[in-house]
Formats: C-alpha cells, sequence, structure tokens
C-alpha cells in the first residue's frame, strides 16, 4: 500500500495525552506485541553458550564452523554488536486503510486498540508524520509496511539479519536497507489485520531504562479523527475545542446497524418477530 494517511487507534484517556501533551510516544523495540520481533537479541546465542562455558554446545558450533576458532570469534562479536544495535531501536507504528470507508470495517482494531469501540483513531498525514520525524530525529531511520509471514519464514528473516550484518561489516552499512529486509519489518501471519505501517528510529542517545521517546509537534500531522461507534462524542469534541482544533473534522464510525435506516432495521426486526412467533 502506498497511501497518504495512517492511523492510530487508542482509548481516550491516551487521546486526551497526546492532545493535550502534543506527543506520541515511540516505543522500545524491546515492548513489541510480537515476542517473535524480539528474538533477533538470540538469547541463547554464541555468546550465551560462551558466557556458561558449556563446552558440548559450543563444540557443536564449532563443527558447524569447521572447527575454525576465528570464525566462532567473529560470530560471537557480531552478536554481541546486534544486541547493543537493537537496544538503540525504537519504533512508532500506524494502522494503513485503502480507503476512508473501511475504517468501519476494522472490528479487530476497534476491539483490541480502541477500547471495544469507545476509542478514537487519530488519522495522520504519513508526509507530516515524516517531517516530524527527520526534524526531530535525523538519526538513521527506515519505514515502511509489515510483512507478515509464517513462522519458518520469520526464522529465514532472523538468519537472514545476521548474515547480512556480517557482510556488511566488511562495507559501510546500509542501515535502511538492512532494516526493512531484516526481522524487524516481519511478522507473524496472526498479525495482518493490524495492516501495520512501522517507523523505525536508531538512537544515538540510548540510555538504560528509557523505554521510549517522545514525537512532539505531533498535532500538527493530524489529519480526521474517528470515534468508535460507543464513544462518547461530545467527550471528544471538547477536547478538540479545548485545545483549539476547531480546523480538525471528527466523525462517528457506525456499527453495522447504524449504517441503515431506521425503518429498515425496524422491518428486519418485525421479521424477527414474525418468523419466532410462527
Amino acid at each position: 500500500m502506498d497511501n497518504k494517511y495512517v492511523y492510530h487507534f487508542t482509548k481516550y484517556e491516551n487521546f486526551k495525552n497526546i492532545i493535550e501533551g502534543d506527543n506520541l510516544r515511540i516505543s522500545s523495540m524491546k515492548n513489541m506485541n510480537d515476542i517473535n520481533e524480539s528474538t533477533i537479541q538470540y538469547p541463547k546465542s554464541l555468546t550465551y553458550v560462551d558466557k556458561k562455558t558449556n563446552n558440548d554446545l559450543k563444540e557443536k558450533y564449532l563443527r558447524r564452523m569447521g572447527n575454525d576458532e576465528e570464525i566462532y570469534k567473529e560470530h560471537i562479536q557480531a552478536e554481541t554488536e546486534i544486541s547493543e544495535l537493537f537496544k538503540r531501536l525504537y519504533s512508532i507504528s500506524f494502522v494503513e486503510i485503502d480507503k476512508e470507508d473501511d475504517i468501519e470495517e476494522c472490528d479487530l482494531l476497534w476491539a483490541h486498540y480502541g477500547d471495544c469501540y469507545k476509542g478514537v483513531a487519530i488519522r495522520f498525514n504519513k508526509e507530516n508524520l515524516n517531517k516530524l520525524l527527520d526534524e526531530q530525529y535525523y538519526s538513521k531511520s527506515a519505514k515502511g509496511n509489515i510483512k507478515y509471514v509464517t513462522k519458518d519464514k520469520l526464522k529465514v528473516a532472523i538468519t537472514r539479519t545476521f548474515e547480512e550484518f556480517m557482510v556488511s561489516k566488511e562495507s559501510e552499512i546500509n542501515v535502511q536497507e538492512f532494516f526493512i529486509k531484516s526481522n524487524y519489518f516481519h511478522k507473524l501471519k496472526c498479525w495482518d489485520y493490524e495492516n501495520e505501517y512501522r517507523f523505525l528510529l536508531y538512537s544515538h542517545s540510548y540510555q538504560d531504562g528509557v523505554s521510549y521517546l517522545e514525537l512532539k509537534n505531533i498535532k500538527s500531522a493530524i489529519d480526521k479523527i474517528f470515534i468508535g461507534v460507543n464513544g462518547d462524542f461530545n467527550k471528544y469534541l471538547e477536547i478538540l475545542r479545548v485545545n483549539n482544533l476547531h480546523n480538525i473534522y471528527i466523525k462517528r464510525c457506525y456499527d453495522i446497524w447504524g449504517k441503515e435506516s431506521g425503518k429498515e432495521i425496524e422491518d428486519r426486526t418485525f421479521e424477527l418477530f414474525r418468523q419466532i412467533k410462527k
């Protein structure tokens, strides 16, 4: 997909914080909802094996490498570097939807991320988001759609990440290409309903214990607000009014009944009762 807009589903309290604070959180990759996205840290890697001095496992890895101690050490070093790189990765994700009307069909998103239809979907202009990210986080970054794959293919992506890192060490690293091809833009197929569009940032200013960065002046990228069918329209409208965001259009999303006229619903209800009475 190559759409002009992306969406962020959230609940009322978070929406209020986003508008009043004029920022969005860019979370550490360690906090992803698909645990497979963090396997690139290689928790049971060669580094782990070496530290535990597990000779049986060490010999097994060495045999794979033709009993070459130098190659073995290079792999340990590369895995250590990838693990350090991973600590500095931060991600902010959105939903990409083909057509505006399709937002009313995103039931899983409204249920899981939109507070059971009481929440909101904030539509952002993708170009304006890019500008904010470039201005505030000029460091190495990548962006793109997530590819949803089987577990076997995800394993391939993880392996490729490591192999390409090893190759890139021989030349200048093309970080954007490295990220896009790697595990960081792949998720298991069960998450495909998210239609995720991800911005991935590499932060030079990493600090232990900092689980997120902030993307500021976010209101400048907001295009439109969609309220879930169970949401309190007036509460959301009041937040925009208090923050002088009169220019942002706000719309309620309807459920399947709301898309029909009152007479159609009435006729169907009477027909249902008629069938029951028979």
